[in-house]
């Protein structure tokens, strides 16, 4: 994806393409021209010219490719189980009611 190793890539810059990546790819009420042209925005005030090409082809190139673009083809694929995200709803709180009333202590 990059000519260059991502490691020289300034902390911010890194920072806003996993962002827009991951609106591009988790998020979907937000249309993929958005989020390109908002990361493209920032990158011109935070950084110069060469800098908003870069995210913009990135991000351009990744809305292209899709998903594949993400796992690189030396790798194996990747297996995760719905069961191993680490948040979790606590079944305690589900269908309590708020009463509005406040618990006195001794």
């Amino acid at each position: 994806m990059l000519e260059r190793p991502i490691e020289k890539l300034a902390r911010w810059v890194k920072v806003l393409l996993r962002l827009s990546l991951y609106q591009l790819f988790y998020l979907e009420r937000v249309p993929d021209h958005a989020v390109v042209h908002e990361a493209v925005e920032i990158a011109k005030r935070r950084g110069h010219k060469g800098i908003a090409a870069l995210v913009n082809g990135v991000l351009r190139r990744a809305v292209r490719e899709g998903k594949q673009l993400l796992v690189p083809p030396e790798l194996p694929a990747l297996t995760r189980k719905a069961s191993s995200c680490p948040i979790r709803r606590r079944s305690s709180r589900v269908g309590r009611r708020c009463t509005g009333r406040r618990r006195r202590g001794p």
